[in-house]
């Protein structure tokens, strides 16, 4: 059954906030304190993940005006769980201001980093299926080459017999 974007995008979502969930609890379990590499590496894995799913449901890539849908859904969702967070650490007064100068030049810049971020992994995770495809497709040539191979009849100039089939070369000439 073929994925559609809606379900692309809420596979994405549910991977990226589980990881991000996953993250923060074994963070507090060693007292280890997260960086912005958690929340980029739970980002690229989601996206990888869900175009994958999604290529491989569908039998194909993304189309262009797709993988334009695919990222702007999936920066929103960036974006949204970014804020979320933010207002959260507001409510408890680990932030100063959600709407500070500095913490919106910080979206911005985060915001600008993910977008890049997200079109080079929905464009490589298109490569990555058809670099898989090219695999399959060669893998499958040649088996069929060597089945092809396997129904040919044997030569009548083998020097032993093969299948039950007698050599018509004299010994001599062997």
């Amino acid at each position: 059954m073929p994925m559609t974007l809606r379900q692309l995008l809420t596979r994405f979502a549910l991977a990226f906030i589980g990881v991000f969930i996953l993250a923060a609890i074994a963070a507090s379990m060693f007292d280890i304190r997260l960086g912005s590499y958690v929340n980029t590496a739970a980002l690229l894995g989601a996206a990888m993940y869900a175009c994958g799913s999604f290529s491989e449901k569908n039998g194909r890539r993304l189309t262009a005006g797709e993988g334009r849908k695919a990222w702007m859904g999936m920066l929103a969702i960036d974006l949204g769980v970014q804020f979320l967070f933010a207002a959260l650490l507001g409510l408890v007064g680990a932030m100063p201001s959600l709407f500070s100068g500095t913490t919106l030049l910080a979206f911005a810049f985060v915001g600008l980093l993910h977008a890049l971020a997200l079109v080079a992994m929905v464009k490589y995770a298109g490569y990555l299926f058809d670099k898989q495809q090219a695999a399959r497709a060669r893998k499958t040539a040649k088996a069929e080459k060597k089945a092809r191979a396997a129904r040919r009849p044997p030569s009548t100039l083998s020097p032993e017999p093969v299948h039950g089939y007698q050599n018509t070369v004299p010994m001599e000439l062997r």
